[in-house]
């Protein structure tokens, strides 16, 4: 059953990523994997897992898993038209509430495609997206992911004029003679300095902090890795507690810091940090940039590694593609700690 649009339901949620008022509960959804011309499908294997993953992690269920190759990319709807069709018939035969593509869809691609399906579609960028929104708690996560997210939604502006009313526009916001387009543009603009201004008053307050640690001579070691490789769960172990650990994607976006005596009673403050994955949106690596920058500034890096993870030595390639756009040296001081031992296959060790 289709589940768009029920305010009936008590567990509904609004559907961060879309231009349109939906209400959601579980989404049917149809994946989308896309192999390039200079790809194989064992190498779109990896990130279609993922996507299932995520997927999962947004609370949808990845119902149907397609593959489609794509030699030339189509400029209005990415895949060949007869790979539209096809998957235009398993979308209504199957009730799909949301296509989503392992891809990066432009707006015009995505807004083709949603005329088509007659259903919301997602790219991998805007999936990641929304879980980001449903996991963030403080009150600098959430600016950082509604400002990933307004940035991301920018270029998609139709159809936005509602959603951006709701957030502080509407009476007095619309210019004479403005068209909506123009009206939309001005007001989600107007949104994403404010958010970068909230945003740059926390980073000051950060930067006062670290000055004060460093006055102190405080070391501070940052436990950095993959998504849902153990960090939480290190975390706890060193100093005893119950920070949120859980095994889903992006459990723990807000940085968490605790002080705890090391060797010789010497004090060290401990940060469990947000995870890194595949593909991270730009717009995600931009809006956390203050997060990231602190953990350029560790006195030592614990990168955590899942050992029973098939995709060991890529997701530890994506983990310093990202930190070394921040510091090119952070390997230098950073020690590698293998988890989850337990799950190996013993006969395969």
């Amino acid at each position: 059953m289709n589940q768009r649009n029920n305010p009936n339901q008590t567990d509904r949620r609004l559907l961060t990523v879309s231009d349109r008022d939906i209400f959601v509960t579980v989404q049917n959804a149809l994946l989308v994997g896309i192999i390039l011309a200079n790809e194989t499908r064992a190498d779109k294997e990896e990130s279609l897992k993922e996507l299932t993953s995520l997927v999962k992690t947004a609370g949808s269920d990845p119902s149907i898993i397609q593959t489609k190759r794509v030699d030339r990319i189509n400029p209005k709807t990415f895949i060949g038209k007869g790979s539209i069709i096809e998957l235009e018939e398993i979308s209504k035969a199957n009730d799909i509430d949301v296509v989503i593509f392992d891809c990066e869809l432009t707006p015009n691609q995505q807004k083709e495609l949603r005329a088509i399906f007659q259903c919301d579609v997602v790219d991998r960028t805007g999936l990641i997206l929304d879980i980001f929104a449903l996991h963030a708690q403080s009150k600098e996560s959430s600016l950082q992911v509604e400002l990933a997210m307004s940035v991301y939604l920018k270029p998609r502006l139709a159809g936005l004029g509602s959603t951006l009313n709701q957030q502080g526009g509407g009476i007095g916001t619309r210019g004479p003679g403005e068209t909506k387009l123009e009206t939309d543009s001005r007001l989600i603009d107007n949104r994403i300095n404010k958010l970068r201004r909230e945003l740059k008053k926390i980073e000051k307050q950060r930067i006062l902090q670290s000055n004060s640690r460093e006055k102190n001579n405080t070391p501070l070691v940052s436990i950095v890795g993959y998504t849902n490789a153990g960090k939480s769960t290190l975390f706890n172990k060193i100093l005893d507690e119950n920070v949120l650990s859980k095994n889903i994607l992006f459990s723990t976006l807000d940085p968490t810091r605790r002080i705890f005596k090391g060797l010789s009673d010497h004090q060290v403050i401990l940060s469990d940090t947000v995870g890194f994955i595949s593909d991270l949106p730009t717009e995600l690596i931009e809006s956390f940039k203050s997060t990231l920058e602190e953990i350029s500034s560790s006195d030592i890096v614990l990168h955590v590694r899942d050992l029973s993870s098939p995709y060991l030595i890529s997701e530890g390639k994506d983990v310093y593609s990202v930190l070394n756009k921040i510091d090119k040296n952070i390997q230098s001081r950073t020690i590698e700690i293998y988890n989850k031992v337990d799950l190996l296959n013993k006969d395969k060790c």
